[in-house]
């Protein structure tokens, strides 16, 4: 249900008997006496069916926290408990603290595209296995255990277990990608689930058979389903996922993927969270907002952050990939399956920038002061515009064009900064 409106999924005792063995396999051990399995996430996710069966079927201990102890105590919860073994996504991860969980000993990511930076914040106390595999494939079918020394590449989502993986057109499935190159993920094999309750529309686009490049000898129809995700395979045979398709969007006519922004960020503020979204400005245009979550501890100057964010990007990307806006929140909102909540960043940023009090937004080339006007310490030190001049003129045809206010162009903005095209 991240991507639109939740749907109900057929999944057959078939596919878990052939998931939980093909799972425990992978894992690398049988679980039991001594294992304690942290049930933290909502049950609207798929991950917290696979914590209640993998603990029935090993003979571990479940730990259930509470609502409470999940949205406000989780990680004192996590020590009380003596938790050994953790399912989280990258996001929940975020708030917790390696060294408050002596307990633990392994912690398995999945749900979210996984970052080097995260993999070893935690490599230094515990295991850590970063799985992939979407809830319509039975959970997940490609996993890595990544060790100390592991060169681990940002999204990488290791080799395929239990079930087979391939990478095609996104526009045309029955057409096969080699090695190394980008096209979506489809998934084949008994843990395939027999597709949705009610939606046979979508079913029909997600689970699709006959492709031109997978006729069987014996005539039988082989069943796939398309992902939606972007990946490749690399040298090593192992599949690195690179977001889903509707995270790549298109500014000024130029196709960019959101999560190898927030990947250059994270080089820059290692401590924080940033999540990276595209917002429609009031001219209909697109604008990139980064969102900043800065680590409880920080004490680093916002203005200063951003310039150097800014400095980063423009020398590691093309420049329709820097964001014309940085947004920094207290917290990054989480959804009911603990993962991003986007909507209700893009939601927030398009209030911030129709009425500044929204939000504190700290744009490139300019900063809105909360009450929504300028600084006064920028404004006094640009020269004054003997009105009418050909500067003022622009000054207003820009403000006509892009649906802005007068005051909210200033003689150093940037057109593009503003949501022009």
């Amino acid at each position: 249900g991240t991507t639109g409106k939740p749907k109900g999924i057929a999944i057959s005792q078939q596919n878990i008997c052939s998931f939980i063995p093909a799972w425990i396999n992978l894992r690398g051990h049988p679980g039991g006496v001594g294992i304690r399995e942290g049930h933290i996430l909502s049950h609207a996710s798929d991950v917290s069916i696979l914590e209640i069966m993998v603990a029935l079927c090993t003979g571990s201990c479940l730990c259930i926290l509470s609502e409470d102890e999940r949205i406000d105590y989780l990680g004192p919860a996590l020590a009380r408990y003596n938790v050994t073994n953790l399912h989280t996504t990258p996001s929940i991860s975020e708030i917790l603290d390696p060294a408050e969980l002596p307990s633990l000993r392994h912690i398995h990511f999945v749900g979210e595209w996984t970052t080097r930076a995260l993999v070893e914040r935690w490599l230094k106390t515990v295991e850590v296995l970063v799985t992939y595999g979407p809830a319509e494939i039975t959970n997940e079918c490609s996993g890595l255990h990544v060790r100390c020394g592991t060169d681990f590449g940002n999204g990488c989502i290791g080799k395929p277990f239990g079930s087979r993986m391939y990478i095609v057109n996104p526009e045309n499935p029955h057409q096969r990608l080699p090695r190394g190159f980008v096209g979506e993920i489809i998934v084949e094999g008994p843990g395939v689930s027999a597709g949705y309750v009610t939606s046979s529309q979508q079913e029909a686009s997600a689970f699709v058979k006959d492709l031109a490049w997978a006729a069987g000898n014996d005539g039988n129809q082989r069943r796939f389903y398309r992902t939606g995700d972007l990946g490749y395979v690399d040298a090593d045979n192992l599949f690195s996922c690179q977001g889903r398709k509707d995270l790549q969007v298109k500014i000024r006519g130029q196709r960019i993927e959101l999560a190898e922004v927030e990947h250059q960020i994270s080089t820059v503020m290692p401590k924080g969270t940033c999540v990276v979204d595209a917002i429609t400005l009031r001219t209909g245009a697109k604008s990139l907002v980064a969102f900043l979550q800065l680590s409880e501890d920080s004490s680093v100057n916002q203005d200063e952050l951003v310039e150097s964010l800014k400095t980063h990007l423009l020398a590691h990307l093309p420049p329709a990939f820097v964001p014309s806006s940085f947004v920094f929140v207290d917290q990054i909102p989480l959804g009911t399956t603990g993962k991003t909540n986007r909507k209700t960043l893009r939601e927030m940023a398009e209030a911030g920038l129709k009425n500044p009090s929204h939000a504190k937004i700290s744009a490139v080339g300019t900063t809105l002061a909360p009450n929504g006007t300028y600084p006064t310490d920028r404004t006094n030190n640009i020269p004054a515009v003997n009105e009418p001049s050909l500067e003022e003129a622009l000054r207003r045809l820009w403000a006509s064009v892009l649906n802005l206010a007068v005051e909210e162009v200033l003689p150093d903005s940037h057109f593009f900064h503003l949501g022009g095209e």
